[in-house]
């Protein structure tokens, strides 16, 4: 019997379309992409009609499984997750978008949620039916596994606006921004009293403490990095958005 040739043209063509697409940050709504990050494996699903951004983070060890915003399409999101090693959801702010999903999910894997305190009573069906079990507030960490999720509190789009943070075991970082930082731009506010929060705690408690390689995966469309959008700080501030 003939073995399969490295060299084979045919091999490796075959080889190539077998391969998962190199990850970029870019997928079209309703689309799907994974990457394998160096201790930590990360799934990234657009949901719903708004193009909402949910991750799922697990731990390749353990297993163990965080997800990002449980915003649309529960079955779905429900069809990715590991049931019985799903630790935690968190919602970074309470804008329904980012949790019409969330009941749903929390019923059927039973997951602890989590939310910034000044958030947290905004993110439930109802008045009488609060969602979420545990408050989150800056510095905070939360365990998946061996790996540990940092915390930033980012006021301004909402009062409790949250990002997520990972730290590669070499150094590189990633930062899941929900709505307060995107490819261009700070997220939406309301006033210039939320303006200038919003642009005073991501300039200093983002770019002022991150490097360029800093990888930003934002609640909505595609992924930057830190390094694309430092030189733009001075127009967002003069344009105020």
């Amino acid at each position: 019997m003939m073995g399969m040739n490295s060299s084979d043209p045919d091999s490796a063509t075959l080889a190539e379309d077998s391969a998962p697409p190199e990850y970029d940050g870019c997928q079209p709504a309703g689309g799907r992409s994974q990457r394998t990050l160096p201790g930590l494996h990360m799934l990234k699903l657009s949901v719903g009609p708004l193009d909402n951004n949910a991750y799922l983070l697990t731990d390749p060890i353990s297993g163990a499984q965080i997800l990002i915003d449980a915003a649309a399409e529960p079955d779905r999101l429900i069809a990715e997750i590991d049931r019985q090693r799903l630790v935690g959801i968190v919602t970074t702010h309470q804008h329904p978008d980012h949790w019409q999903a969330l009941p749903d999910v929390q019923a059927a894997t039973g997951a602890v949620t989590y939310a910034h305190s000044l958030d947290a009573a905004a993110i439930a069906p109802s008045k009488d039916a609060p969602t979420i079990t545990n408050m989150l507030e800056e510095g905070d960490e939360l365990a998946l596994g061996q790996v540990k999720i940092g915390v930033i509190h980012l006021r301004g789009h909402t009062p409790g606006g949250l990002a997520l943070t990972y730290r590669e075991p070499a150094g590189r970082s990633h930062i899941f921004s929900g709505d307060s930082l995107f490819p261009g731009g700070i997220g939406a506010t309301a006033t210039p009293e939320d303006f200038a929060a919003l642009f005073a705690d991501v300039s200093e408690k983002v770019f002022a403490n991150y490097d360029d390689a800093t990888w930003v995966y934002p609640g909505h469309g595609n992924d930057t990095t830190l390094g694309a959008e430092r030189p733009q700080l001075p127009d967002w501030a003069m344009r105020r958005w």
